[in-house]
């Protein structure tokens, strides 16, 4: 996947209290994909949940990237809500860098501690009741 560019369509920030865990739990969904000129626009959220639900930072946006096959891609995604495991394993990890990178600004200015920013993921095996993208 070559990445042209993104952009951040929403941020929010919710505190419900400030004693706050460690404890962090952090989701990356995948909103939608559409395909322009070769162009592939992917609609993502990253949320990072603050301990039992006392704070959510969450961040919407879309990446803007190329890839080789965008059209069985796109067309994939239509069918089975799938994407093919080397470029969602690509995409989660964009997606991650971006929603930590900003999280971690965003945070910041309402005296959250940084979203924790993960190692580089990679795509398992789906296990017995468990989602595989």
């Amino acid at each position: 996947m070559i990445v042209l560019g993104g952009r951040i369509t929403s941020a929010e920030v919710k505190i419900d209290k400030r004693e706050l865990s460690a404890k962090r739990n952090m989701n990356i969904e995948i909103k939608g994909l559409k395909l322009e000129k070769d162009v592939l626009e992917i609609e993502y959220s990253y949320t990072v949940v603050y301990g039992d639900n006392s704070a959510k930072l969450k961040i919407e946006g879309v990446v803007v990237a190329k890839e080789p096959g965008a059209a069985k891609i796109v067309e994939r995604w239509k069918k089975k809500q799938g994407l093919p495991d080397e470029f969602s394993e690509d995409l989660i990890n964009v997606i991650n860098y971006v929603g930590s990178v900003n999280g971690t600004v965003i945070a910041r200015v309402v005296d959250l501690a940084p979203p924790m920013s993960m190692p580089k993921l990679t795509r398992g095996e789906k296990k017995e009741g468990g989602k595989a993208m």
